[in-house]
């Protein structure tokens, strides 16, 4: 399991962040790949894809977290979705489909899910306790009613 991803999905969901904040995030994500490989691109361009991508993610990735979003880069940038061919809106957004359906990914989600507070011990008083209030609401219940109340035991 990666801490990366475990730390990323403990951030905001991207698609609820103001389009501006989101932008700035999608921005920072895409200047970082150009940095990375060294790549110029036209302000137009930049602009055509942060403002694509963004609204990619507010359809199609509801539950895609801010921080994910630089692991799905990072990795695409890395090849671990298969070789790119330029930097897109279509590698973009392939990236983060490869990503979120990730084995890496399901693991940390599982593993989250999974992190629920360990329930309280009972005590051996408490477990007494409850066992004798049932024990005396089904005699209780027989005297009155003439049954034995077991749920089928």
């Amino acid at each position: 399991m990666s801490t990366e991803i475990t730390l990323a999905l403990k951030t905001k969901v991207a698609y609820l962040l103001p389009e501006n904040e989101l932008q700035k995030v999608v921005l920072e994500n895409i200047v970082y790949s150009m940095s990375y490989l060294n790549v110029p691109k036209p302000k137009e361009s930049l602009n055509f894809d942060v403002v694509e991508l963004t609204k990619e993610i507010q359809s199609s990735f509801r539950t895609l977290r801010i921080d994910e979003i630089k692991v799905a880069f990072k990795n695409g940038l890395n090849n671990e979705y298969g070789e790119f061919f330029g930097l897109n809106v279509k590698t973009y957004v392939s990236w983060i489909k490869n990503y979120m359906s990730s084995e890496k990914r399901h693991l940390s989600l599982k593993n989250e899910h999974m992190k629920e507070l360990p329930k309280p011990e009972i005590t051996k008083e408490e477990k007494e306790k409850i066992f004798n209030e049932a024990l005396e609401f089904s005699k209780s219940h027989f005297k009155k009613h003439g049954i034995i109340l077991d749920q089928g035991n």
